[in-house]
């Protein structure tokens, strides 16, 4: 969401929609759609997080948080360009669960199921590098390595995600610092508290949504997650 994967991720499905890409897998247009996009978005945020002096984390979230709204700006002109119903896509793109039918649930936990088995391996190594770099490399960890390993399947994970339900931020940002300060910095459980909060936190608020006239999904959790979030910031 941050580093503007997510918008990329949607372009792919609003492209699957006009140019009617991997039409013959039905419901897995999007989700495949969005996937390549991703993926293709990637090296464009690696692109800008790497300068002469070697890779920058502050330099990829900056340029990541530029990129995505230029993404966001490409995909409106590709839905009105295309001729696209702009209500329906645009529901889509703030997210929605309604249309979450069973075949993409089950192709949901199935990518939530692979990237838990890669992810945690390297928990360890992830502890060593939110001690920082230089410390991480001493303990024998390639942040380099790392970090690419860990963009890589978070990036197929959330366009996943994006073309199943579209775009909902705020819960991957809210999620791990409430399990942070509730159950401490290791992220051998981490990952685990992070996913159950980060799921409590999705029912509860499609359960609002709905409650409040359909409001889109990822809309509701920007409006509510951002204030959260940096509530836990400045406390932190």
């Amino acid at each position: 969401y941050i580093l503007g994967v997510s918008s990329g991720a949607a372009i792919g499905g609003a492209v699957a929609q006009v140019f009617h890409v991997f039409v013959a897998w039905n419901w897995l247009a999007g989700p495949l759609a969005s996937t390549a996009a991703g993926l293709l978005t990637l090296p464009l945020v690696l692109a800008i997080g790497t300068s002469r002096r070697g890779y920058s984390t502050q330099t990829l979230l900056i340029g990541g948080v530029v990129l995505g709204f230029l993404l966001y700006a490409v995909n409106t002109l590709v839905m009105l360009l295309g001729g696209l119903d702009t209500n329906q896509t645009l529901r889509w793109l703030l997210g929605s669960a309604t249309n979450a039918a069973a075949p993409k649930v089950w192709l949901l936990l199935f990518v939530f199921v692979v990237a838990c088995l890669l992810l945690r391996p390297l928990t360890r190594s992830m502890n060593l590098l939110s001690a920082g770099e230089d410390q991480a490399r001493i303990l024998g960890v390639d942040p380099g390595r790392l970090h690419l390993q860990l963009l890589t399947i978070t990036t197929i994970s959330t366009a996943a995600v994006v073309g199943t339900m579209g775009i909902i931020g705020f819960i991957g940002l809210v999620a791990p610092h409430i399990s942070r300060r509730c159950f401490g910095n290791d992220l051998r459980h981490g990952l685990w508290t992070s996913t159950a909060i980060g799921a409590v936190l999705l029912l509860c608020a499609d359960a609002c949504s709905k409650r409040l006239n359909e409001i889109p999904l990822g809309a509701f959790t920007a409006i509510v997650g951002a204030p959260v979030l940096l509530y836990l910031l400045r406390r932190d």
